[in-house]
């Protein structure tokens, strides 16, 4: 390789967070689908991951502190999500974080095709 080739710069590139909080119901239930799934990386988010940390800032009742998730995040727990129905008989429950993760993540991955429509983004370039 010459010694004065330079690197090539494409433009930025985003990973969009969003700041939210769960319900100590959900949380629990995720924490606990997460302790029992056949996947290692699932049960590792339930103990130093994304639904650890959705766990710790989880509410019941009053005004609550967020963790910070990416669609990848969302992503590895809906894998967690699709094994809910094992933990819980309460069927809305499952119901309602499974949508709550699919509307997020849409809204997750809307929100990165605006910032990649940026000035000085890949693809605006």
């Amino acid at each position: 390789m010459s010694a004065n080739v330079l690197p090539i710069e494409h433009g930025f590139e985003y990973e969009v967070k969003l700041a939210v909080s769960i319900p100590l119901a959900w949380a629990q239930l995720l924490k606990e689908a997460s302790k029992h799934h056949y996947d290692y990386k699932c049960r590792e988010i339930g103990e130093c991951g994304v639904i650890n940390g959705l766990y710790n800032t989880a509410y019941d009742g009053k005004w609550p502190s967020t963790s910070s998730v990416s669609f990848r995040d969302l992503d590895i727990t809906a894998k967690v999500a699709e094994q809910l129905h094992y933990h819980t008989d309460n069927h809305l429950l499952v119901l309602a974080i499974r949508a709550w993760l699919q509307d997020t993540m849409k809204a997750i991955a809307k929100q990165h095709e605006v910032c990649m429509k940026l000035p000085g983004s890949a693809e605006a370039a």
